[in-house]
């Protein structure tokens, strides 16, 4: 996609060979995000508190990751945990989407 014009099977395609080359480290990231997003997402409080504080550094991370695996990098699975640089960042942004939840959920008029 070089050349400036997009095609979404091209792009597809690219994403498919990007995935296939590290499969087994990309699958193996992904169950490491969510077992411990399901750990973390127990219980009325501890959830809740996970929810606010907790999850937003931790999809940072696995984007970290995503982008390791898409730019051909070695991604690494601790690249989940990589959020943590960017904390306020990554927790202002899930307060903003974890606020604005009721209203990206409202049926349309």
């Amino acid at each position: 996609m070089a050349n400036g014009s997009f095609s979404l099977g091209r792009a597809f395609g690219e994403g498919w060979q990007a995935f296939t080359r590290k499969a087994g480290m990309a699958i193996f990231g992904l169950f490491v995000w969510a077992f411990i997003y399901t750990l973390l997402g127990h219980g009325p409080y501890v959830g809740l508190l996970a929810q606010l504080i907790v999850m937003g550094p931790f999809v940072g991370g696995l984007c970290v990751f995503t982008l390791h695996l898409l730019r051909q990098a070695n991604p690494l699975p601790g690249d989940v945990f990589a959020g943590g640089h960017k904390f306020r960042r990554y927790l202002g942004l899930n307060w903003l989407l974890f606020v604005s939840r009721p209203v990206r959920s409202r049926p349309s008029l």
